[in-house]
């Protein structure tokens, strides 16, 4: 992961600690918080996190290793990082940058027929059912009783 620019110009990181707070019969609590363990040793523009947004490379077997619930493909950005808790070893480099594909709509650009597809398929109309069915999948499969973010 590193650096996500919008067309606006501002540019950040989002870097995830992740941990889980080992539970009774009625399952475990997930914590989250913004932030990173140290630098990477080696890469002085890179720190050592549990999960990143919007863009990562990662190695084949690695990603196959952890699976991708199909299902939640579009929407299962931080899902992915915490089934690879103990698997993946993640890092985020500032000298890294990327330009995002905003939602944010500029008042001088106009919205072309692939854009307007592209958005359609990429941003599906939120339903009740879709919400259900991803946290459903979510803290079932990873019996988690609750999720505390810092």
């Amino acid at each position: 992961g590193g650096v996500v620019r919008e067309k606006t110009g501002f540019a950040t990181t989002f870097r995830h600690q992740i941990s889980v707070e080992q539970g009774g019969e009625e399952g475990d609590c997930l914590h989250t918080r913004m932030g990173h363990y140290h630098a990477l040793q080696g890469f002085p523009n890179c720190v050592v996190t549990d999960g990143v947004v919007n863009f990562f490379l990662a190695r084949t077997d690695k990603v196959q290793r952890v699976g991708f619930d199909p299902r939640l493909t579009r929407v299962a950005h931080s899902e992915f990082f915490i089934d690879g808790l103990g698997i993946l070893h993640v890092g985020s480099c500032d000298d890294v940058t990327v330009d995002h594909a905003t939602k944010i709509k500029l008042p001088w650009s106009r919205i072309d027929e692939n854009e307007k597809t592209y958005k359609e398929f990429r941003y599906p109309k939120s339903s009740a059912a879709n919400v259900q069915l991803q946290h459903g999948l979510f803290y079932l499969k990873n019996r988690f009783k609750c999720m505390i973010k810092d």
